[in-house]
């Protein structure tokens, strides 16, 4: 009999820095924060995931906002847990945001790749 295990993989994730942000602020600076994500691919349909304690598998991360800088530095590793058959079917979302107090925050930019592709290059 072959069983197939549904085992979690721990990824870790590092927001170390940005540079060179586009100014999105009337100051010529912006308050920038990183959202990741890990979405299905297009056309996949994924269960709920279970996080180590038994909850729901939070997908998504959010680094602390850096105020008033064009050049920030976060410095913030993030772990997420992803089930092995699901590798494959995910892809990251990486967007960049300033932050605003009074208006929706601003997207200053984007990238979406898919999580095997992520995973072979940080392997090099």
């Amino acid at each position: 009999e072959l069983v197939l295990l549904d085992v979690p993989l721990e990824l870790s994730v590092r927001i170390s820095a940005a540079r060179e942000l586009k100014a999105m602020d009337r100051g010529g600076t912006s308050d920038p924060y990183v959202t990741l994500q890990l979405l299905p691919a297009l056309g996949v349909v994924h269960r709920n995931t279970k996080s180590k304690d038994g909850g729901k598998q939070d997908r998504k991360c959010t680094t602390k906002v850096v105020f008033k800088n064009l050049n920030p530095r976060w410095d913030e590793t993030f772990e997420l847990l992803v089930s092995d058959d699901a590798v494959a079917t995910l892809v990251v979302c990486v967007q960049v945001w300033d932050k605003d107090i009074a208006a929706a925050d601003d997207l200053i930019g984007q990238f979406t790749m898919p999580l095997t592709q992520l995973l072979e290059t940080s392997k090099q």
